[in-house]
């Protein structure tokens, strides 16, 4: 065991190993792709925007025994995502883990939401998870040596706020999921979790609060007792989750908020 856990983090920790990231052209989702490559991983991105993909995958390391690949695809969509995860498997032979960080954000009163509000949240976060989930089910996706699922999910979906009933309720989706997901891989030796973050400094984080003023952005600031989160943060913890150091944890729904205070 402590060969394993002496291997964390070492240079070449993910040689020979593919890691597929849902949501790899910004955020989280590029840091964690610059923190693989560096650990000799090779890496298939998913996302919307052709050209931001393009331009994480072109900053990415790249040494002879890895590859990097990307796929512009609309996430929200049930069947395209089935389609696309099935393909990957196709072209890529070889997967070895999965991390989903696709959603979109909504803040809106509830009295205000209408169907196509419900479409934009639950599209990503929901149909195209279950599409990604009954590609990576089927039969001989992953290797004899198992694999790693990791979900990101959000801390509304336990702590949540008004105007995010739409949000909280696809990110809990996930927490069910992940439950879900960790029975029926485990005869495959794959290990599936999902982390629940506090508020962590991406684009999206931008667009939420830019609506705020100083004094609410410091408030919500003063509520993690770590202030908010970096991106760099939670790709470490990503890659512990993706490593053999986890090999014992699956169906966990982790907090990872910065000491998030309810009030």
């Amino acid at each position: 065991m402590s060969a394993i856990i002496n291997n964390t983090f070492k240079n070449n920790l993910f040689f020979g190993k593919t890691f597929i990231i849902a949501g790899g052209s910004s955020g989280i989702g590029s840091a964690l792709a610059k923190h693989i490559s560096e650990l000799n991983g090779s890496l298939v991105l998913i996302g919307r925007d052709k050209k931001r993909l393009e331009n994480v995958c072109n900053g990415l390391k790249k040494k002879n025994n890895q590859y990097h690949y990307i796929y512009d695809c609309d996430l929200g969509n049930f069947m395209k995502t089935y389609d696309l995860f099935l393909n990957i498997k196709k072209n890529h032979s070889k997967v070895d883990g999965l991390v989903w960080l696709a959603g979109s954000e909504l803040i809106k009163q509830t009295a205000l939401i209408d169907s196509n509000d419900i479409e934009k949240i639950f599209n990503v976060t929901v149909n195209g998870l279950m599409g990604s989930a009954k590609a990576i089910c089927s039969k001989n996706y992953w290797p004899d040596t198992g694999g790693s699922v990791v979900l990101a999910s959000s801390v509304s979906s336990i702590r949540s706020s008004p105007g995010m009933l739409l949000y909280s309720a696809a990110k809990s989706a996930m927490s069910g999921a992940t439950k879900s997901l960790s029975l029926e891989l485990s005869k495959n030796k794959v290990r599936v979790n999902n982390i629940i973050l506090g508020a962590v400094e991406t684009e999206m984080h931008d667009r939420i609060t830019k609506y705020y003023n100083q004094e609410s952005i410091n408030r919500y600031k003063d509520k993690h007792l770590f202030g908010f989160g970096k991106k760099e943060d939670v790709s470490g913890l990503i890659i512990y989750l993706l490593s053999d150091s986890s090999r014992w944890m699956t169906g966990s729904n982790i907090v990872f908020d910065g000491g998030l205070m309810v009030n």
